[in-house]
């Protein structure tokens, strides 16, 4: 009988498909492979599959011996250490609807990528990132990353929050984000770690395919001046080849004699807001600015950094390519950015420079600090407008 069109099958059976569950065979064994793996964040009602490079996740426990005194040849003394949930994952940004089947032939145009997923996503990821609730506990703690490796391997991490999340966008690659995070625990998705995992995989997200990585020309970055130099450009995205930012939550893990080898408590210490950015050739402001900082008692020196789909800034003519700005330098971002956000007191370092028989280029690191015109935090919109609450 020949196969039908949809290459369904009938008297199949199917322990073929669940080989390696309950009953290894001592002769055969399968291999299964990663690529049916994937990353959910659950945060409330969000619940987004996120498309990583990698993943690396894990529950993790020392041992160690002790060096102890007894006259044998061999170790007579382990010791178990704390049970760690820890790691990190890489992700590209991507331009992303959650349900390409609204949208016209599943064919979103950039103004709904720029009200759809593809903004979304980022502001997840800064949300869970940065956003403190009233006593300076991180507002999205509770999160969940639903993981699975492969084929009945897959894993929930709860509340599980953001230690670090490092931003690159480098001239002539794909815009990248690595998130480190600490969880306090780790349980199988559906019960038991093999078999309670069959039937009961969870739902994929719906996310847009084909769909485009943001790349660098996709993102604008522009420093602004402050107080002696208020509305004054220190330098414009044309200049900038490579910006990195880092935000560290420097979180830690708190334990008791409660009985338990996990954590009874993961909690954040002081934010820290670190980055670079690699300018073509020598930038004369930003050196001035950085060499004369005794000379000033603040600094409000602006990062602003903003996203768009669609806004390319060349024009082709019969002459050759134009270039318009899309410099972030007034009140608000121009256009219509997926995602724009504010360093609002930044400091400069004196830069780095090398000699070297490629092109020249500088590095500028910079610090961002809190300001007093923005709830003395570092970013604007700030993100954790409830703290503090005293109690």
């Amino acid at each position: 009988m020949p196969l039908d069109a949809n290459c369904t099958r009938t008297g199949f059976d199917p322990d073929f498909t669940q080989s390696n569950i309950v009953s290894p065979d001592p002769v055969q064994h399968y291999a299964n492979m990663g690529w049916v793996g994937f990353m959910k964040i659950r945060i409330g009602d969000i619940n987004n599959v996120i498309r990583v490079t990698s993943a690396d996740i894990n529950l993790k426990q020392e041992i160690t011996k002790p060096d102890v005194i007894d006259g044998r040849i061999d170790p007579t003394v382990y010791q178990l250490g704390p049970k760690i949930v820890e790691g990190s994952f890489s992700m590209p940004l991507i331009a992303d609807v959650a349900d390409p089947d609204t949208f016209n032939d599943g064919c979103p145009v950039p103004a709904d990528l720029r009200s759809g997923e593809a903004g979304d996503v980022l502001t997840t990821l800064w949300c869970w990132t940065t956003a403190r609730g009233e006593q300076g506990r991180l507002l999205f703690s509770d999160a969940i990353l639903e993981i699975r490796y492969a084929n009945h391997a897959a894993f929930l991490f709860d509340s599980a929050i953001v230690n670090t999340w490092s931003l690159s966008i480098v001239q002539g690659d794909v815009i990248t984000a690595d998130v480190s995070v600490i969880g306090r625990g780790r349980t199988p998705a559906a019960g038991e770690p093999l078999a309670g995992w069959v039937g009961s995989n969870p739902a994929i997200t719906d996310f847009l395919a084909p769909a485009r990585a943001l790349t660098w020309n996709d993102a604008t970055i522009t420093g602004m001046g402050s107080c002696d130099r208020a509305g004054e450009a220190l330098f414009y995205s044309n200049q900038v080849r490579e910006f990195n930012m880092e935000i560290n939550n420097n979180a830690d893990r708190f334990y008791t004699l409660n009985g338990s080898l996990f954590p009874i408590d993961v909690n954040v210490g002081k934010r820290e807001i670190t980055g670079s950015i690699k300018l073509l050739g020598l930038q004369e402001q930003l050196r001035v600015r950085a060499e004369t900082n005794s000379s000033r008692f603040t600094e409000k020196n602006e990062i602003r950094m903003a996203f768009y789909i669609g806004e390319d800034t060349e024009t082709s003519t019969p002459t050759g390519i134009t270039f318009t700005s899309r410099d972030w330098t007034g009140a608000t971002a121009p256009g219509s950015p997926i995602f724009d956000k504010r360093f609002v007191a930044v400091v400069f370092q004196i830069e780095e420079i090398a000699m070297t028989n490629e092109v020249l280029e500088t590095t500028v690191n910079w610090h961002g600090m809190a300001s007093d015109q923005f709830g003395y935090e570092a970013v604007s919109p700030r993100t954790s407008a409830s703290f503090p609450v005293w109690i």
